[in-house]
Protein backbone atom coordinates (compact mmCIF):
# COMPACT_ATOMS: atom_id res chain seq x y z
CA UNK A 1 0.00 0.00 0.00
CA UNK A 2 2.74 2.39 0.55
CA UNK A 3 3.84 2.14 -3.27
CA UNK A 4 0.29 2.99 -4.41
CA UNK A 5 -0.05 5.87 -1.93
CA UNK A 6 3.59 7.05 -3.26
CA UNK A 7 2.36 7.00 -6.14
CA UNK A 8 -1.00 9.02 -5.70
CA UNK A 9 1.21 12.01 -3.85
CA UNK A 10 3.62 11.40 -7.30
CA UNK A 11 0.43 12.10 -9.59
CA UNK A 12 -0.11 14.92 -7.19
CA UNK A 13 2.97 16.83 -7.61
CA UNK A 14 2.81 15.57 -11.62
CA UNK A 15 -0.34 17.07 -11.59
CA UNK A 16 1.06 20.86 -11.37
CA UNK A 17 3.34 20.51 -14.12
CA UNK A 18 0.66 21.63 -16.77
CA UNK A 19 0.53 25.31 -15.18
CA UNK A 20 4.29 25.89 -15.56
CA UNK A 21 4.73 23.88 -19.04
CA UNK A 22 1.64 24.38 -20.68
CA UNK A 23 -0.10 27.40 -19.48
CA UNK A 24 2.54 29.54 -18.79
CA UNK A 25 4.59 29.25 -21.99
CA UNK A 26 1.39 30.28 -23.78
CA UNK A 27 0.77 32.87 -22.07
CA UNK A 28 4.84 33.80 -23.11
CA UNK A 29 3.96 33.14 -26.28
CA UNK A 30 1.27 35.30 -26.99
CA UNK A 31 2.94 38.27 -25.42
CA UNK A 32 6.45 37.67 -28.11
CA UNK A 33 3.78 36.87 -30.62
CA UNK A 34 1.14 39.23 -30.38
CA UNK A 35 0.35 39.13 -34.34
CA UNK A 36 0.64 35.41 -34.78
CA UNK A 37 -0.13 33.30 -31.51
CA UNK A 38 -2.89 36.56 -30.55
CA UNK A 39 -4.19 37.37 -33.71
CA UNK A 40 -7.78 38.71 -33.37
CA UNK A 41 -9.37 39.12 -36.75
CA UNK A 42 -11.05 35.87 -38.13
CA UNK A 43 -9.62 36.58 -41.94
CA UNK A 44 -5.98 36.90 -40.35
CA UNK A 45 -5.89 33.92 -38.00
CA UNK A 46 -7.78 32.07 -40.98
CA UNK A 47 -4.37 32.93 -42.94
CA UNK A 48 -2.32 32.01 -40.02
CA UNK A 49 -3.80 28.78 -38.58
CA UNK A 50 -6.55 27.55 -40.57
CA UNK A 51 -8.55 29.04 -37.30
CA UNK A 52 -11.22 31.99 -37.74
CA UNK A 53 -11.30 31.93 -33.90
CA UNK A 54 -7.54 31.88 -32.65
CA UNK A 55 -4.01 30.58 -33.33
CA UNK A 56 -3.77 29.42 -29.34
CA UNK A 57 -2.98 26.05 -30.60
CA UNK A 58 0.57 26.76 -32.34
CA UNK A 59 1.82 29.09 -29.29
CA UNK A 60 4.06 26.31 -28.25
CA UNK A 61 5.55 25.47 -31.59
CA UNK A 62 5.95 28.47 -32.23
CA UNK A 63 7.69 29.51 -29.18
CA UNK A 64 10.20 26.59 -29.91
CA UNK A 65 10.78 27.03 -33.61
CA UNK A 66 11.73 31.16 -32.91
CA UNK A 67 13.59 31.21 -29.89
CA UNK A 68 15.33 27.46 -28.76
CA UNK A 69 18.43 26.76 -30.80
CA UNK A 70 18.58 23.80 -34.10
CA UNK A 71 20.15 21.30 -31.37
CA UNK A 72 17.30 21.81 -28.51
CA UNK A 73 14.69 22.30 -31.17
CA UNK A 74 15.27 18.77 -32.55
CA UNK A 75 15.58 17.42 -28.72
CA UNK A 76 12.27 19.07 -27.71
CA UNK A 77 10.59 17.08 -31.08
CA UNK A 78 11.99 14.22 -30.18
CA UNK A 79 10.49 14.79 -26.72
CA UNK A 80 7.23 15.42 -27.97
CA UNK A 81 7.11 12.51 -30.28
CA UNK A 82 8.12 10.39 -27.26
CA UNK A 83 5.40 11.77 -24.65
CA UNK A 84 3.05 11.20 -27.61
CA UNK A 85 3.48 7.74 -28.36
CA UNK A 86 3.95 6.88 -24.87
CA UNK A 87 0.79 8.55 -24.16
CA UNK A 88 -1.45 7.12 -26.68
CA UNK A 89 0.14 3.16 -26.55
CA UNK A 90 -0.64 3.24 -22.87
CA UNK A 91 -4.07 4.46 -23.92
CA UNK A 92 -4.68 1.85 -25.97
CA UNK A 93 -3.04 -0.65 -23.87
CA UNK A 94 -5.26 0.08 -21.45
CA UNK A 95 -8.44 0.36 -23.59
CA UNK A 96 -7.33 -2.95 -25.63
CA UNK A 97 -7.14 -5.35 -22.07
CA UNK A 98 -10.46 -3.40 -20.86
CA UNK A 99 -12.29 -4.77 -24.13
CA UNK A 100 -10.06 -8.10 -23.89
CA UNK A 101 -10.75 -8.79 -20.14
CA UNK A 102 -14.03 -7.34 -19.30
CA UNK A 103 -16.05 -7.20 -22.09
CA UNK A 104 -15.04 -10.28 -24.78
CA UNK A 105 -15.60 -13.05 -22.78
CA UNK A 106 -19.02 -12.03 -21.76
CA UNK A 107 -20.01 -10.97 -25.02
CA UNK A 108 -18.90 -14.99 -26.09
CA UNK A 109 -20.33 -16.16 -22.55
CA UNK A 110 -21.36 -19.15 -24.69
CA UNK A 111 -17.91 -20.56 -25.61
CA UNK A 112 -16.08 -18.25 -23.52
CA UNK A 113 -14.49 -21.91 -21.24
CA UNK A 114 -12.46 -22.86 -24.95
CA UNK A 115 -11.06 -19.14 -24.95
CA UNK A 116 -7.24 -18.74 -25.37
CA UNK A 117 -4.53 -17.13 -24.31
CA UNK A 118 -3.96 -16.68 -28.30
CA UNK A 119 -7.44 -16.24 -29.00
CA UNK A 120 -7.75 -12.93 -26.77
CA UNK A 121 -4.01 -11.75 -27.60
CA UNK A 122 -5.37 -11.41 -31.52
CA UNK A 123 -8.43 -9.82 -30.42
CA UNK A 124 -6.52 -7.01 -28.12
CA UNK A 125 -4.39 -6.30 -31.31
CA UNK A 126 -7.28 -6.26 -33.51
CA UNK A 127 -8.63 -3.85 -30.90
CA UNK A 128 -5.57 -1.39 -30.77
CA UNK A 129 -5.93 -1.25 -34.78
CA UNK A 130 -9.31 0.08 -34.66
CA UNK A 131 -8.80 1.95 -31.40
CA UNK A 132 -5.76 3.60 -34.09
CA UNK A 133 -8.58 4.28 -37.23
CA UNK A 134 -11.43 5.32 -34.77
CA UNK A 135 -8.65 8.23 -33.04
CA UNK A 136 -7.38 8.87 -36.64
CA UNK A 137 -10.97 9.44 -38.12
CA UNK A 138 -11.74 11.84 -35.15
CA UNK A 139 -9.22 14.12 -35.35
CA UNK A 140 -11.44 16.20 -37.75
CA UNK A 141 -13.97 16.31 -35.87
CA UNK A 142 -12.00 17.40 -32.96
CA UNK A 143 -10.68 20.53 -35.01
CA UNK A 144 -14.18 20.98 -36.55
CA UNK A 145 -15.88 21.08 -33.23
CA UNK A 146 -13.39 22.93 -30.46
CA UNK A 147 -13.52 26.35 -31.63
CA UNK A 148 -11.41 27.07 -28.38
CA UNK A 149 -7.80 26.04 -27.38
CA UNK A 150 -6.80 22.09 -27.63
CA UNK A 151 -6.28 22.27 -23.52
CA UNK A 152 -9.90 23.92 -22.68
CA UNK A 153 -11.00 21.17 -25.05
CA UNK A 154 -9.92 18.26 -22.91
CA UNK A 155 -10.48 19.99 -19.94
CA UNK A 156 -14.05 20.37 -20.95
CA UNK A 157 -14.49 16.71 -21.86
CA UNK A 158 -12.91 15.52 -18.74
CA UNK A 159 -14.94 17.98 -17.06
CA UNK A 160 -18.24 16.45 -18.21
CA UNK A 161 -17.40 13.09 -17.36
CA UNK A 162 -14.65 12.75 -14.30
CA UNK A 163 -16.50 14.50 -11.71
CA UNK A 164 -19.77 11.72 -10.97
CA UNK A 165 -16.83 8.74 -10.87
CA UNK A 166 -15.06 11.04 -8.08
CA UNK A 167 -17.59 11.76 -6.12
CA UNK A 168 -19.01 7.75 -6.28
CA UNK A 169 -15.37 6.74 -5.29
CA UNK A 170 -14.85 9.63 -2.73
CA UNK A 171 -18.70 8.58 -1.03
CA UNK A 172 -17.90 4.68 -1.28
CA UNK A 173 -14.16 5.44 1.07
CA UNK A 174 -15.93 7.58 3.68
CA UNK A 175 -19.65 6.98 4.18
CA UNK A 176 -20.26 3.01 4.85
CA UNK A 177 -24.03 3.59 4.36
CA UNK A 178 -23.16 4.32 0.44
CA UNK A 179 -24.62 0.60 -1.85
CA UNK A 180 -24.66 -0.10 -4.97
CA UNK A 181 -28.09 1.15 -5.82
CA UNK A 182 -26.93 4.78 -4.86
CA UNK A 183 -23.53 4.43 -6.68
CA UNK A 184 -25.33 3.42 -9.56
CA UNK A 185 -28.26 6.00 -9.58
CA UNK A 186 -25.82 8.54 -8.65
CA UNK A 187 -22.90 7.38 -11.69
CA UNK A 188 -26.31 7.66 -14.22
CA UNK A 189 -27.85 11.00 -13.07
CA UNK A 190 -24.23 12.48 -13.06
CA UNK A 191 -23.27 11.04 -16.54
CA UNK A 192 -26.75 12.40 -18.51
CA UNK A 193 -26.16 15.42 -17.06
CA UNK A 194 -22.76 15.66 -18.03
CA UNK A 195 -23.62 14.35 -21.72
CA UNK A 196 -26.34 16.72 -21.95
CA UNK A 197 -23.75 19.93 -21.31
CA UNK A 198 -21.23 18.31 -23.67
CA UNK A 199 -23.82 17.93 -26.70
CA UNK A 200 -24.73 22.01 -25.72
CA UNK A 201 -21.06 22.71 -25.60
CA UNK A 202 -19.84 20.62 -28.76
CA UNK A 203 -23.16 21.12 -31.13
CA UNK A 204 -22.61 25.04 -31.87
CA UNK A 205 -18.78 26.49 -32.14
CA UNK A 206 -18.39 29.99 -30.29
CA UNK A 207 -18.62 33.38 -31.92
CA UNK A 208 -16.39 34.93 -33.73
CA UNK A 209 -15.07 38.68 -32.72
CA UNK A 210 -17.42 40.87 -32.78
CA UNK A 211 -20.43 38.49 -33.28
CA UNK A 212 -23.43 37.49 -30.94
CA UNK A 213 -23.20 34.44 -28.72
CA UNK A 214 -26.54 32.69 -29.61
CA UNK A 215 -25.61 29.22 -28.05
CA UNK A 216 -27.81 27.53 -25.19
CA UNK A 217 -27.58 30.26 -22.02
CA UNK A 218 -26.33 27.75 -19.74
CA UNK A 219 -22.88 27.33 -21.87
CA UNK A 220 -22.81 31.03 -22.71
CA UNK A 221 -23.68 32.26 -18.74
CA UNK A 222 -21.90 28.98 -16.62
CA UNK A 223 -19.03 28.60 -17.27
CA UNK A 224 -18.10 24.62 -17.79
CA UNK A 225 -15.91 24.43 -14.65
CA UNK A 226 -18.67 25.69 -11.89
CA UNK A 227 -20.88 23.26 -14.20
CA UNK A 228 -18.48 20.32 -13.05
CA UNK A 229 -18.87 21.34 -9.26
CA UNK A 230 -23.02 20.93 -10.15
CA UNK A 231 -22.20 17.54 -11.30
CA UNK A 232 -19.97 16.50 -8.42
CA UNK A 233 -22.85 17.55 -5.73
CA UNK A 234 -25.55 16.70 -8.25
CA UNK A 235 -23.90 12.87 -7.84
CA UNK A 236 -23.45 13.12 -4.05
CA UNK A 237 -27.32 14.08 -3.32
CA UNK A 238 -28.57 11.29 -5.98
CA UNK A 239 -26.04 8.59 -4.43
CA UNK A 240 -27.00 9.77 -0.72
CA UNK A 241 -30.71 9.73 -1.10
CA UNK A 242 -30.89 6.21 -2.82
CA UNK A 243 -28.52 4.68 -0.65
CA UNK A 244 -30.89 6.09 2.58
CA UNK A 245 -33.80 4.44 0.75
CA UNK A 246 -32.53 1.27 0.11
CA UNK A 247 -31.17 -1.45 2.18
CA UNK A 248 -27.66 -0.73 4.21
CA UNK A 249 -24.25 -2.74 2.83
CA UNK A 250 -23.99 -5.45 5.58
CA UNK A 251 -20.97 -6.03 7.83
CA UNK A 252 -19.00 -8.79 5.72
CA UNK A 253 -19.55 -6.37 2.50
CA UNK A 254 -17.73 -3.18 4.58
CA UNK A 255 -14.82 -5.48 5.50
CA UNK A 256 -12.00 -3.45 5.54
CA UNK A 257 -13.31 -1.73 1.96
CA UNK A 258 -13.66 1.85 3.48
CA UNK A 259 -11.64 4.14 5.27
CA UNK A 260 -13.19 2.99 8.54
CA UNK A 261 -12.93 -0.15 8.37
CA UNK A 262 -9.61 -0.69 6.80
CA UNK A 263 -7.85 -1.15 10.52
CA UNK A 264 -10.20 -4.49 11.18
CA UNK A 265 -7.98 -7.39 12.33
CA UNK A 266 -10.46 -10.18 12.47
CA UNK A 267 -13.34 -11.01 9.76
CA UNK A 268 -16.52 -12.23 10.91
CA UNK A 269 -17.84 -15.75 9.95
CA UNK A 270 -20.43 -14.69 7.56
CA UNK A 271 -17.29 -12.86 5.82
CA UNK A 272 -14.97 -16.23 5.94
CA UNK A 273 -18.42 -17.67 4.22
CA UNK A 274 -18.57 -15.23 1.50
CA UNK A 275 -15.31 -15.33 0.69
CA UNK A 276 -15.81 -19.22 -0.11
CA UNK A 277 -18.18 -19.14 -1.92
CA UNK A 278 -16.49 -16.07 -4.07
CA UNK A 279 -13.61 -18.55 -4.34
CA UNK A 280 -15.51 -21.34 -5.19
CA UNK A 281 -17.23 -19.37 -8.29
CA UNK A 282 -14.32 -18.53 -10.64
CA UNK A 283 -14.79 -15.99 -13.06
CA UNK A 284 -13.43 -16.69 -16.35
CA UNK A 285 -10.52 -14.04 -16.47
CA UNK A 286 -9.10 -15.85 -13.44
CA UNK A 287 -9.40 -19.14 -15.27
CA UNK A 288 -6.18 -20.61 -16.43
CA UNK A 289 -6.17 -20.57 -20.18
CA UNK A 290 -5.16 -23.37 -22.05
CA UNK A 291 -2.56 -21.93 -24.72
CA UNK A 292 -1.07 -25.37 -25.82
CA UNK A 293 -3.63 -26.77 -27.87
CA UNK A 294 -4.13 -24.38 -30.40
CA UNK A 295 -2.00 -26.51 -32.99
CA UNK A 296 -3.38 -30.17 -33.88
CA UNK A 297 -0.88 -32.61 -32.30
CA UNK A 298 0.19 -34.04 -35.85
CA UNK A 299 1.58 -30.78 -35.92
CA UNK A 300 3.67 -30.76 -32.93
CA UNK A 301 5.30 -33.73 -33.77
CA UNK A 302 8.74 -33.44 -36.11
CA UNK A 303 8.09 -35.42 -39.21
CA UNK A 304 11.00 -37.99 -39.86
CA UNK A 305 10.96 -36.71 -43.42
CA UNK A 306 11.84 -33.60 -42.48
CA UNK A 307 10.19 -30.46 -41.48
CA UNK A 308 6.96 -29.12 -42.66
CA UNK A 309 7.00 -25.66 -45.04
CA UNK A 310 3.10 -24.88 -43.67
CA UNK A 311 4.67 -25.67 -39.89
CA UNK A 312 7.92 -23.75 -40.26
CA UNK A 313 5.45 -20.96 -41.71
CA UNK A 314 3.16 -20.81 -39.02
CA UNK A 315 5.96 -20.65 -36.37
CA UNK A 316 7.94 -18.33 -37.62
CA UNK A 317 4.36 -16.22 -38.26
CA UNK A 318 3.75 -16.86 -34.26
CA UNK A 319 6.87 -15.77 -33.70
CA UNK A 320 6.91 -12.66 -35.27
CA UNK A 321 3.42 -11.75 -34.07
CA UNK A 322 3.97 -12.81 -30.19
CA UNK A 323 2.03 -15.63 -30.56
CA UNK A 324 3.81 -18.63 -29.59
CA UNK A 325 1.96 -21.42 -28.47
CA UNK A 326 5.23 -22.82 -26.75
CA UNK A 327 4.17 -24.63 -22.90
CA UNK A 328 6.69 -22.07 -21.10
CA UNK A 329 4.99 -19.05 -22.43
CA UNK A 330 1.74 -20.68 -21.14
CA UNK A 331 0.21 -18.02 -18.95
CA UNK A 332 -2.63 -17.37 -16.53
CA UNK A 333 -4.37 -16.24 -13.53
CA UNK A 334 -4.79 -18.72 -11.25
CA UNK A 335 -6.93 -18.19 -8.07
CA UNK A 336 -5.42 -18.37 -4.52
CA UNK A 337 -6.52 -21.57 -2.13
CA UNK A 338 -10.29 -21.50 -1.34
CA UNK A 339 -8.90 -21.41 2.42
CA UNK A 340 -6.38 -19.20 2.44
CA UNK A 341 -6.13 -17.33 5.72
CA UNK A 342 -7.97 -14.08 5.27
CA UNK A 343 -5.49 -12.10 7.09
CA UNK A 344 -2.26 -13.33 4.76
CA UNK A 345 -4.58 -12.02 2.01
CA UNK A 346 -4.16 -8.05 2.93
CA UNK A 347 -0.47 -8.10 4.27
CA UNK A 348 0.69 -6.12 1.75
CA UNK A 349 -1.22 -2.88 3.28
CA UNK A 350 1.64 -3.34 6.43
CA UNK A 351 3.59 -0.24 6.14
CA UNK A 352 6.94 0.73 7.93
CA UNK A 353 6.87 3.73 10.19
CA UNK A 354 9.91 5.58 8.50
CA UNK A 355 7.79 5.38 5.01
CA UNK A 356 4.69 5.95 6.27
CA UNK A 357 5.77 9.51 8.11
CA UNK A 358 7.13 10.00 4.73
CA UNK A 359 4.31 9.46 2.60
CA UNK A 360 2.39 11.61 5.32
CA UNK A 361 4.78 14.83 5.14
CA UNK A 362 4.59 14.52 1.70
CA UNK A 363 0.86 14.89 1.35
CA UNK A 364 0.15 17.98 3.66
CA UNK A 365 3.33 19.14 1.57
CA UNK A 366 1.18 18.79 -1.48
CA UNK A 367 -1.77 19.57 0.19
CA UNK A 368 -0.67 23.22 0.99
CA UNK A 369 0.93 23.59 -2.13
CA UNK A 370 -1.84 22.97 -4.10
CA UNK A 371 -4.12 25.51 -2.07
CA UNK A 372 -1.71 27.91 -1.83
CA UNK A 373 -1.27 27.87 -6.23
CA UNK A 374 -5.15 27.86 -5.94
CA UNK A 375 -5.41 30.72 -3.86
CA UNK A 376 -2.45 32.84 -5.75
CA UNK A 377 -3.42 32.38 -9.48
CA UNK A 378 -7.50 32.61 -8.36
CA UNK A 379 -7.39 36.37 -6.03
CA UNK A 380 -6.89 39.61 -8.01
CA UNK A 381 -3.62 41.12 -8.00
CA UNK A 382 -4.47 44.02 -5.74
CA UNK A 383 -5.06 41.28 -3.23
CA UNK A 384 -1.55 39.75 -3.35
CA UNK A 385 2.12 40.26 -3.02
CA UNK A 386 2.16 40.75 -6.81
CA UNK A 387 0.67 44.42 -6.50
CA UNK A 388 4.02 45.69 -6.01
Amino acid sequence: ISHARGGTILAGYLKILPLFMIIFPGMISRILFPDTVACNQPSTCQSICHNQRRCTNIAYPTLVLNILPHGVKGIMLAIMLAALISGLTSIFNSASTIFTVDIYPHVLAFRRKNITNRELMIVGRLFVILMTVVGIAWIPVVIELQGVELYTYMQQVIGFLAPPIACIYILAVLWKRTNESGAFAGLMVGFVFGLLRMILEFSKQPPLCGENDSRFWLVRKVNFMYYSLFLFWLTLITCVSVSLCTQPPTEEQLYRTTFWTKNQQKSTPEHVQMLDVVNHETPIVSQPIDATNTLPETHRVEKPGGCNAFVLVKACWSWFCGLDDGHDNHQGIVDKAPHEDVDLMVHHREERPLIKWILNINLIIILLLEISLMVLFSLPVKYTFWRN
